[in-house]
């Protein structure tokens, strides 16, 4: 009889195991993160100003403090438009978050553009698998969206027609 409450208990323990969801990384759901890093990061003028979007996916390590060090850029091919150096600003000026969090995260931050012009959807970059290499020892967080426009910039907010070839088109 023992033995059947032994076998039981260790066929509940595994199955549980395998058919575990993976959980929501807690650094995602902390409120604190999401809207201070949503506060941080600017889309770039030049950027905004010519209607280019892109996505960028940046590294970093929360240290035992809370203090966000070692940012690194794992996609560096937005370098001509400034989102890399809006990315690594906007962490670098992340007050500390709760030390509880320590850790080693990837972070997808969407700069998507409205070009009001032709639609009030937002232009979406196309979601970009990164190498595995990048994952081992990192936990992936949510993807932060920051949003430009097409009317942020336009002299004394008069509206002009959007040629069909207009930057408002351009993915990076």
């Amino acid at each position: 009889m023992h033995l059947l409450k032994l076998v039981t208990c260790f066929f509940l323990l595994i199955t549980s195991c395998v058919y575990a969801q993976p959980s929501e990384p807690a650094l995602s759901k902390d409120p604190v993160f999401n809207a201070v890093l949503l506060r941080q990061i600017r889309y770039p003028v030049l950027a905004e100003r010519t209607g280019v979007y892109t996505r960028v996916y940046a590294s970093f390590r929360l240290n035992e403090q809370g203090h966000i060090e070692a940012i690194t850029l794992i996609s560096t091919d937005q370098t001509k438009y400034g989102f890399g150096e809006a990315v690594v600003k906007g962490l670098k000026h992340m007050p500390a978050l709760n030390p509880r969090y320590a850790g080693q995260y990837i972070v997808p931050i969407d700069f998507a553009y409205i070009n009001y012009d032709e639609s009030p959807e937002p232009l979406l970059p196309p979601v970009q698998d990164l190498p595995i290499v990048y994952y081992q020892g990192c936990t992936f967080l949510h993807e932060i969206r920051i949003v430009g426009n097409s009317r942020t910039y336009r002299p004394n907010g008069v509206l002009t027609p959007t040629p069909l070839n207009s930057p408002g088109r351009v993915y990076y």
